[in-house]
């Protein structure tokens, strides 16, 4: 869920992400990436967004979902 919570609007919204497991150091390789675009963010608008992530571990390979974290970079065109 991408939220808007200003009241101006928001265009060509990129966001990249990586997860990483807790426990790993800063310049260890994230478990899986994912990114997706946003168009447009109308004021105090949110968006359902769905994206695909990319990995090479096995589905039983990864950390559980509480040892996870997710780290986002937002860039704007």
């Amino acid at each position: 869920m991408v939220v808007n919570h200003s009241g101006a609007e928001i265009q060509d919204l990129a966001v990249s992400a990586n997860v990483q497991a807790r426990t790993s150091k800063r310049d260890e390789e994230p478990v899986g990436a994912f990114a997706f675009k946003v168009p447009s963010l109308g004021l105090y608008e949110s968006k359902e967004m769905s994206s695909v992530v990319n990995t090479k571990l096995k589905v039983y390979e990864s950390p559980d979902w509480q040892n996870l974290d997710l780290r986002l970079q937002f860039t704007t065109q």
